[in-house]
């Protein structure tokens, strides 16, 4: 029996490959699509940037010819993280981050369109933020709104796409030890550690664990779920 294929969109991020690496471990095939190249690039690596609907389009119709249907389907892109007042921010920043992360998952899905209605079993997983969680933190706006505009695309997502044998769950990560933080002031991160109730911030791993879990048979029921890994610094 061939074995599942699945995707992981920024595959090459801290996040993504972690991503990658547990997928492999499991007996995935595992597509991975993402704008910077890695240095040993392999016939499963694809450069694409999600917020162009035709490379979308072209670049997933070539998986499909390659690697057949895909049955998961990993959105692990994101913008910059970047620490900022709100009244700082232009409106570009704000642009950037809903391109990517918005209008990027629907590019995607909607290249998807023959194998959703042709109700083959698909699940999508989406990378959210702890920002999702009670009170976003200060200074993050352009990523928040983003993330949020990504939430309510996924749930609309889950409620739509579940007739045609599909589901859509999320993950809500904390801090998590990536290039995306390198930005932050060292301060702010060990805060964040030794505030946390685990005393320590996520290492992608720990996300990666749920992620496949959630593309595993055992959660085949899930549908909209938004799933906190934080090490309980915020509780839902």
């Amino acid at each position: 029996m061939a074995k599942s294929v699945a995707l992981v969109l920024g595959g090459a991020g801290g996040i993504g490959s972690a991503c990658v690496r547990r997928l492999k471990a499991d007996g995935w095939r595992v597509l991975v699509a993402d704008v910077a190249k890695p240095r040993r690039a392999s016939r499963s690596f694809y450069a694409l940037d999600v917020r162009a609907e035709a490379a979308v389009s072209r670049t997933m119709a070539g998986m499909k010819r390659d690697w057949g249907v895909i049955d998961a389907v990993v959105m692990a892109v994101s913008g910059p993280y970047r620490h900022a007042r709100l009244l700082d921010t232009p409106w570009s920043d704000f642009a950037d981050h809903l391109a990517v992360q918005v209008r990027g998952v629907v590019h995607v899905a909607q290249a998807l369109r023959g194998q959703i209605e042709g109700k083959r079993r698909t699940k999508f997983i989406v990378l959210l933020s702890e920002h999702c969680l009670g009170r976003p933190a200060a200074g993050f706006a352009a990523y928040t709104v983003a993330k949020y505009g990504l939430l309510g695309l996924a749930r609309a997502m889950a409620s739509e796409l579940a007739p045609f044998n599909c589901t859509v769950n999320m993950v809500s990560p904390g801090l998590v030890n990536t290039r995306l933080i390198s930005g932050l002031p060292p301060k702010l991160v060990a805060l964040s550690a030794s505030a946390n109730p685990r005393g320590r911030i996520a290492q992608p791993d720990d996300v990666a664990a749920v992620v496949a879990w959630l593309a595993s048979p055992a959660a085949d029921y899930l549908n909209g779920v938004n799933i906190p890994v934080n090490g309980g610094s915020m509780m839902i």
